[in-house]
């Protein structure tokens, strides 16, 4: 890519990310002075529980079909005399399905957690202030803790590989070397694209986000800004690891 071009690209990134900006700060201006703070507050608030939790739903019952799928694509063709083509056409459909299945019950994890804590009431006692968790949001983390039991179990007899329900990095990075080289290094590839991406674009793009809605709204978004500088140097950090064991 040329230099003008990059500038350009770059220039466009960070001024959508202000745009962005300043349309979240106008409406949610807008909203405040029309309902007032407090009724606003705990609109927006209900309504982000409700989202997280119908979309949890969605992504469970499709990851058990992707589950389902998978376990039946691998009894099938470790269970039948096949074709190559016809072996390599269900041994690929099992680990596609077996990854989205993966895939979805990490993404339903994030908003189980996200939904158990938006959805936590604040009850003022005599003496102190007591948090109460929503009864839905903890049986759905329960329920995908066994969920999740059950996909490291089929995980484990698709990839010969066994895993624990709470792994540890060093019984991970043994789990991802098991993979065949070629998968492994799409992994490898693709994780090094998030960690760019993240570094070079989304999170400078927050940053741009964030000055805007203080300069609307006229208050530094302090925790936001800890949170993501936090992230931001964490990534950049973890490299000196990387430098340090590859040139010992």
């Amino acid at each position: 890519m040329k230099k003008w071009k990059r500038v350009r690209y770059f220039s466009t990134l960070f001024l959508l990310g202000a745009l962005l900006g300043v349309i979240g700060a106008f409406l949610a201006g807008f909203v405040v002075g029309y309902t007032g703070d407090y009724l606003s507050f705990k609109s927006l608030q209900s309504s982000l529980v409700w989202i997280a939790r119908g979309t949890f739903i969605v992504i469970i019952c499709s990851s058990l079909h992707f589950l389902d799928s998978a376990k039946k694509d691998y009894r099938y063709y470790s269970e039948n005399e096949l074709e190559d083509d016809e072996y390599d056409r269900f041994y690929r459909k099992t680990f596609r399905s077996l990854e989205y299945a993966t895939i979805g019950f990490d993404i339903a994890g994030a908003l189980t957690i996200l939904s158990l804590f938006l959805g936590m009431n604040l009850v003022d006692l005599e003496d102190a202030l007591s948090y109460q968790f929503s009864l839905v949001d903890v049986c759905f983390l329960v329920s995908l803790v066994v969920l999740q039991k059950n996909l490291y179990k089929l995980t484990s007899k698709i990839r010969e590989h066994s895993i624990s329900l709470f792994p540890t990095l060093q019984e991970l990075k043994d789990y991802i070397y098991s993979y065949d080289e070629g998968e492994r290094e799409s992994i490898f590839e693709n994780n090094f694209l998030i960690v760019f991406g993240l570094n070079q674009r989304i999170l400078p793009i927050i940053y741009a986000v964030l000055f805007i809605i203080s300069m609307v709204t006229g208050e530094i978004q302090i925790v936001a800004y800890l949170v993501i500088a936090f992230i931001h140097i964490y990534i950049n950090v973890q490299q000196f690891k990387r430098v340090r064991n590859y040139f010992k």
